[in-house]
C-alpha cells in the first residue's frame, strides 16, 4: 500500500510538472489572433461616412420612389434576393443593392429620359423599410445567435451584454468584429474591452451596425486548459486512476 502511494505520488507530481512545462510552451506560442486588421482610422473613417447618411440599399429594403411631377411612377418597391428593383415605367430591372440611393437616382433619371421619355425627371428615393436590423455574436459569451437591434446602433459593450455577457474564457483583450464597409469592402479589426472597462480607451466601444459580426475567441489560458485536458490528462495516468497494482505474498513483491 505504502509503496503503491508513493508511485501515485510520484505519478501525480511528474504529470504536474509536465503539464505546467507543456502549458508554458503552449502559452508562450500564443499572440493575438487577428494577423491582419483593418486600420482603425479607415474603420472611423466609415462610421463618418454612415453618420453623414451614406446608406447601402440591402436585399429586402423597401424603397419609395416619389415624383413631383410625373406622379403615375410613383411607386413602393422592395428589393428582390438578386438585388434588383423593378420600376414603373422602365422594362429592365433596376441594380439597387450594395448602393447608395445618390447611385440609384442617377441610373433611373437616365433609364427615365431612355424609356419613359421624361425629359427631366424629378424624384427622389427613400429607404422606408430595412430588410434586417441584425447583428450576429459568436464565440465566448453566454447566448450566441442574431440580436436585433430595432432602433439603430449599438456599442459594442451594448451588443456583448446584450448576448448575456462574455464567459470567464473570453479573450476579453481581443473581441473581433467583422463587417462591410459603404463601400462594400471587407472590413476586420480587433477592440480591446478592458480598456473600455478601464476608462483607459473609451474610443474601443465602437458603434455596431446591422449585419456586423462579433466573434469573441477564447483566451489564451483557456485554450492551453483545453490542450492540457486533452494532451496530458486524457493520455496519461494521474492520481487515483493509476493501473498499476501489487501484492506481497510471502515477502516477495511481484506484479
Amino acid at each position: 500500500m505504502r509503496l503503491q502511494g508513493i508511485l501515485r505520488k510520484s505519478l501525480g507530481l511528474g504529470c504536474s510538472v509536465l503539464a505546467v512545462l507543456l502549458c508554458g510552451l503552449v502559452l508562450s506560442a500564443c499572440g493575438p489572433l487577428l494577423k491582419k486588421a483593418t486600420p482603425m482610422t479607415e474603420v472611423q473613417q466609415d462610421d463618418q461616412m454612415r453618420a453623414n447618411g451614406l446608406y447601402l440599399i440591402a436585399r429586402g429594403d423597401e424603397v419609395d420612389i416619389v415624383h413631383l411631377v410625373d406622379t403615375d411612377y410613383n411607386a413602393v418597391v422592395s428589393v428582390k434576393p438578386d438585388g434588383t428593383i423593378s420600376v414603373p415605367g422602365i422594362p429592365v430591372e433596376v441594380a439597387a443593392a450594395g448602393r447608395t440611393t445618390k447611385d440609384v437616382v442617377t441610373d433611373l433619371a437616365d433609364l427615365y429620359r431612355k424609356y419613359a421619355f421624361i425629359k427631366q425627371p424629378n424624384f427622389s428615393i427613400i429607404v422606408r423599410n430595412f430588410a434586417s436590423q441584425q447583428v450576429f455574436i459568436g464565440g465566448e459569451v453566454q447566448h450566441p445567435g442574431y440580436l436585433e437591434l430595432p432602433s439603430g446602433d449599438r456599442t459594442v459593450f451594448q451588443v456583448l451584454m446584450a448576448a448575456g455577457g462574455m464567459l470567464p474564457t473570453a479573450r476579453t483583450n481581443e473581441i473581433i468584429i467583422v463587417r462591410k464597409s459603404v463601400s462594400g469592402q471587407p472590413m476586420t479589426f480587433s477592440v480591446n474591452t478592458n480598456k473600455i472597462v478601464s476608462g483607459e480607451d473609451p474610443s474601443q466601444n465602437v458603434i455596431i451596425h446591422p449585419l456586423d459580426t462579433i466573434f469573441v475567441p477564447r483566451s489564451d489560458i483557456a485554450d492551453a486548459d483545453i490542450w492540457v485536458d486533452q494532451y496530458i490528462r486524457q493520455m496519461l495516468p494521474v492520481p487515483g486512476s493509476a493501473s498499476a497494482t501489487y501484492s506481497y505474498n510471502a515477502g516477495m513483491t511481484h506484479p
